[in-house]
């Protein structure tokens, strides 16, 4: 029986820290969230790919020494317990807490009523410096984030080869909070060589932006410029989007405005986004100032809405009827071919005013069962209300930590497609027992029951009185992970791998090995050609010079890994090490199996992929049949027990 032991308690702190903050993107919400709740009216974001690095500024309150001294005094059980509670958002420095588990930080902060600016520094999740200075400059907060998941080199090299990614990931989540916080300037920096200097402007205050943009760009015309603002009514707070266009600039800014103007409406078609981004396009050319504003009820709710709103100095009846007829069409179709919704119905209203066309259309739909797998605490989290009242506070989204506390009202509901609420049991706190099964065995693959899907992110399970989370993308890659092994074995001992001749065309490949190796190399050349590397070697002498040898042909394996040098120095070294050929047959040099690894884990099922009820089976199934079915190509765990019910 294959048992898996649970992690000491130390580690698992550790773990749950880079579980709850397993993205740049979840890095800088924190920040940003804290910033905002701090007043702050202005926060600037660099990026720093080189040392894989966040900076965030903000003229926010600052934090006292009082509070920066506490730093010190945080443990792995206070964090883990603030995980637990839900307060991880109350105040920056429960943030920072969590952050220097995963990264090194600098915090320089002044607040209002002080004229010294206090430094912290922590390194490897100890404060290392701390000191005070006279600044008068300016007060609020820069915290500078490097070295970002030290303890987890493998998302550090997910970053390295991925900066671009990277960019985009921030560059969404600004554009994200300036939607949803219109009272806060924003701008996004990065310090890469090819494209340093300011990235993105978001400025709200009237009278000022205009004459900011002239000093940026040295010109007043505002084709560059998104921004939203707020629309006060009597009863009502709502946000607003403007997007000021010119000729030369459509598809940039549509695209941009397009994205800002579907932000909270993730079950719309991709479709209806690249639809509506060309109609503002063909307006933009007609040199029209557009002004979008789109509401969105809790999921299940109808109705769903787009307002679309176009000033002119003088309206024509024809272009607008032809806009309403555009977007109802483009609405109807979206709605037809969605996988979310169905039995779409529109209807629309048209009022002039003196030179403005208020434009409302409305669609009616039903958001199918596919998107109710869950309890609606845990998926609406997910959404941005836009509209609030005028006395409603700042309310920050509910953590990753408290939506997975909610899953435990999904023990004995319906069926998985079924709404919760129905028949549904809530478990109080006294139910669940906090001693969670210290194995997990293969038998329990059999006796799992499938209950839901979490954020299109987790398969939940439910076997012998215990919640487990299965993780998609990391059972998945584990099965691929295998079938890659086993494949490339059978074609080595079958002799039949494919291989490609590095003629005049591809610049000659070299090796320099050591003296034992290169007469390993030499004598096993027969067994080395069964791998697909047919080889040169330039002299017999030993110590003529440093032992050489030219490689003629290499394994041509695209379905399955890429081929360097590296991998053929590895098989060689295997052999001295064994001293018989035979090892390379029996296992894959660790230089393979990184390549493998990097290639299920492409190959494997993404965090947000919608999986069917036959899919999630299969993939069940293929997960028993592992050889190490508890973990991932990388390591990371493929199933955990979540809670225990003891009566």
């Amino acid at each position: 029986m294959a048992v898996q032991n649970l992690l000491s308690e130390d580690t698992v702190h550790l773990l749950c820290a880079s579980l709850e903050v397993h993205r740049p993107s979840i890095i800088l919400e924190k920040l940003l969230y804290c910033s905002l709740q701090s007043n702050a009216a202005w926060i600037r974001v660099t990026i720093q790919p080189a040392n894989f690095g966040l900076v965030l500024e903000d003229d926010g309150m600052g934090i006292s020494l009082h509070e920066l001294e506490s730093l010190q005094a945080f443990s792995l059980k206070e964090l883990s317990a603030l995980l637990v509670e839900n307060r991880l958002s109350e105040n920056m420095i429960s943030v920072l807490t969590l952050f220097s588990r995963i990264c090194d930080a600098t915090i320089t902060s002044r607040t209002r009523n002080q004229d010294k600016s206090y430094y912290v520094k922590i390194k490897k999740g100890q404060v290392t410096e701390t000191k005070t200075f006279l600044h008068f400059h300016r007060y609020g907060n820069k915290i500078e984030l490097t070295n970002l998941f030290y303890s987890l080199p493998v998302r550090q090299q997910w970053l390295q080869r991925n900066r671009k990614q990277l960019y985009h990931m921030v560059h969404g989540t600004i554009l994200k909070f300036a939607a949803m916080f219109p009272q806060c300037d924003f701008e996004l920096h990065t310090q890469e060589t090819s494209t340093s200097g300011a990235m993105l402007r978001i400025f709200r205050k009237i009278g000022g932006w205009k004459s900011r943009l002239k000093e940026i760009w040295g010109t007043e015309i505002t084709s560059h410029l998104v921004s939203l603002q707020q629309e006060k009514s009597n009863e009502n707070d709502r946000w607003k989007v403007e997007g000021l266009f010119s000729i030369q600039r459509t598809t940039r800014l549509s695209r941009e405005f397009s994205q800002i103007l579907f932000l909270n409406d993730r079950p719309c078609h991709l479709n209806l986004q690249k639809q509506v981004s060309n109609i503002l396009i063909k307006i933009s050319e007609e040199r029209l100032q557009i002004a979008t504003k789109s509401d969105r009820t809790q999921p299940g709710e109808p109705p769903f809405y787009i307002h679309l709103y176009v000033t002119r100095e003088k309206v024509y009846s024809d272009l607008s009827e032809h806009l309403e007829t555009e977007i109802l069409q483009v609405l109807q179709e979206a709605f037809h071919d969605s996988l979310l919704h169905k039995k779409s119905s529109q209807d629309t209203t048209l009022n002039k005013q003196q030179g403005f066309s208020n434009r409302k259309v409305t669609a009616n739909c039903q958001v199918d069962r596919n998107f109710e797998l869950l309890p609606k605490t845990l998926y609406s989290s997910w959404l941005t209300t836009t509209k609030f009242p005028k006395t409603s506070e700042i309310v920050v989204p509910k953590t990753v930590s408290e939506m997975m506390k909610n899953l435990q009202e999904l023990i004995s509901s319906p069926p998985v497609y079924s709404p919760i609420g129905r028949g549904a049991l809530k478990l109080t706190i006294s139910q669940v027992s906090s001693h969670i099964s210290t194995t997990i065995s293969r038998e329990t693959f059999n006796k799992l029951v499938l209950k839901g899907v979490w954020n299109r992110s987790f398969l939940l399970f439910w076997a012998e009185k215990t919640l487990y989370a299965m993780d998609q993308h990391a059972a998945d890659e584990r099965v691929q992970y295998e079938n890659l092994q086993y494949q490339l074995l059978d074609l080595v001992n079958n002799s039949s791998i494919p291989t490609i001749a590095l003629n005049a065309t591809v610049s000659k490949m070299y090796l320099q090995l050591s003296v034992e190796e290169y007469e390993c190399a030499y004598k096993y050349t027969d067994v080395l050609l069964k791998w697909g590397w047919r080889l040169s070697f330039e002299t017999k002498s030993l110590y003529d010079k440093v032992p050489q040898i030219e490689i003629l042909e290499t394994p041509f394996l695209p379905e399955i890994m890429t081929i360097h040098a590296d991998v053929l120095r590895e098989q060689i070294q295997s052999i001295v090490i064994t001293k018989t050929p035979d090892v390379i047959f029996q296992q894959i040099p660790q230089a393979i199996l990184q390549e493998l690894a990097t290639k299920a884990c492409r190959k494997a099922i993404k965090f947000g992929d919608f999986l069917t009820n036959q899919r999630i089976n299969q993939l069940l199934q293929q997960l028993k049949e592992c050889k190490y079915p508890f973990q991932c190509a990388h390591g990371r765990p493929s199933i955990v027990p979540l809670f225990r019910i003891s009566n």
